[in-house]
């Protein structure tokens, strides 16, 4: 089972451990409804390190990201994002993802779900094979898989939420 860099924190801290997409995830400290009422009065944080995070950079970028997924990704500007989904050729849906600006036209940033970040990623790399616009030459973007400690919060008081956070890691 694999782990995230934060599992051994959960644990120390009392959070029920089960596997979700082949990792031991923290699934809950308390109760649903109380965890639920602490993130809609308070904050709450999530580990999401478990996801995958592919990012594509160069010319073609853009253009890879608009062949394999269902929106349109030219329409972000730095620093956003969109959801999408990863489709076959059928137009079956593979998988549903985050689509982040980085760069526009040069550096985005794709997160996919745990259980299907071989399969995703395959299914990119596949197709990573495209005309590079007015050259007649075949060009491929460059594709880097990124593993790192990541959480999402959401939070009314994520100001106070944040401090009490880091005194307790660090």
């Amino acid at each position: 089972m694999k782990q995230t860099p934060f599992t051994e924190k959960h644990i120390a801290l009392g959070a029920k451990i089960a596997e979700f997409a082949g990792y031991n995830m923290p699934i809950s400290y308390s109760s649903i409804n109380e965890e639920h009422n602490t993130v809609r009065k308070s904050a709450g944080v999530f580990d999401v390190s478990h996801m995958g995070e592919f990012i594509l950079k160069g010319g073609n970028a853009l253009a890879l990201i608009q062949k394999v997924t269902t929106n349109d990704a030219s329409k972000l500007k730095n620093g956003q994002a969109q959801y999408s989904v990863l489709t076959n050729e059928q137009g079956g849906i593979i998988d549903d993802l985050l689509v982040y600006c980085i760069e526009e036209q040069k550096t985005y940033m794709l997160v996919v779900n745990a259980a299907n970040i071989d399969k995703d990623w395959n299914w990119i790399y596949q197709h990573n094979t495209l005309p590079l616009e007015g050259t007649g030459r075949l060009w491929k973007c460059t594709i880097y898989l990124i593993k790192r400690r990541c959480w999402r919060f959401r939070a009314p008081r994520l100001q106070l939420f944040c401090k009490r956070l880091l005194i307790l890691i660090y």
